[in-house]
């Protein structure tokens, strides 16, 4: 079966509940398992402003989902964002064709392992061995002085 690898970002009404917004995540989650395909990463990118005003809406809740499936798939999805009436906006990009599952999954987990070695997500070790730094620079600063005088 040839699968496609795509990613979507949709936009709620800002003022839903959680519980609404939980099952609007779901459902689209759902919808994407029975159509014989696989939701590689799910994120809630919060609140934030819009660029222009929607539907007399200023902000909205972000939502990002990454999947892979069959073409057919993308018609289901957006049939589906189109009946929810808590959608302000939604876009969906396909970034791959006819792709092998287990080569996606690798440079998934490739990309966490780059952000982790270059900083980007933030670990208690890092934060802690931050502080033996600054402890060790003014320990320096003080012998010095000492021998100076």
């Amino acid at each position: 079966m040839i699968r496609h690898e795509y990613e979507t970002i949709y936009v709620t009404r800002p003022d839903l509940e959680a519980e609404e917004q939980t099952r609007i995540d779901e459902r689209l989650q759902a919808t994407i398992s029975k159509g014989d395909g696989e939701v590689l990463s799910f994120d809630n990118w919060g609140r934030r402003k819009l660029a222009y005003p929607i539907r007399r809406h200023l902000q909205g809740t972000y939502q990002y989902l990454h999947f892979v499936g069959p073409a057919e798939l993308m018609l289901e999805i957006e049939r589906v964002m189109n009946l929810e009436d808590s959608l302000i906006r939604y876009i969906t990009v396909k970034l791959e064709e006819n792709i092998d599952l287990e080569e996606v999954r690798a440079g998934l987990d490739a990309a966490a392992e780059r952000r982790a070695r270059l900083g980007l997500v933030a670990s208690d070790d890092e934060d802690a061995s931050d502080d033996d730094s600054d402890d060790d620079s003014s320990d320096d600063d003080t012998d010095s002085k000492n021998k100076e005088d």
